[in-house]
């Protein structure tokens, strides 16, 4: 998804999408560590009484990304869901990157 003011997509659109691509292996431990933020609380609620999903390293196993929101200059809203094992089919993590620096925003169902 690309946030504009109804234009096409700007040149520094693409430029964020490359420079995304690029760096988006070296993004994975402070994603993971987001994605962690946002459902450890979730964790001693969780009803069954094995959580596929217990710490920061297993974070990126059990979820996907499902979309890419991107907002000229710098920001970018990266949405993940979980992999269905982990039984939480309708949950959505929102993390937000800018200047590259990952921060958790939001999980909802």
């Amino acid at each position: 998804m690309i946030k504009s003011d109804g234009t096409e997509p700007s040149e520094k659109h693409r430029t964020m999408f490359f420079e995304l691509a690029e760096r988006y292996i070296s993004l994975h431990p402070a994603i993971a560590a987001a994605l962690f933020t946002l459902w450890e609380p979730y964790l001693s609620e969780w009803n069954d009484d094995k959580p596929i999903v217990r710490s920061v390293k297993h974070m990126l196993e059990y979820t996907n990304l499902f979309c890419i929101e991107l907002e000229a200059p710098s920001r970018i809203r990266l949405s993940y869901s979980f992999t269905p094992e982990v039984g939480w089919d309708d949950a959505m993590f929102l993390l937000r990157l800018t200047n590259w620096e990952v921060t958790p925003e939001s999980l909802d169902d």
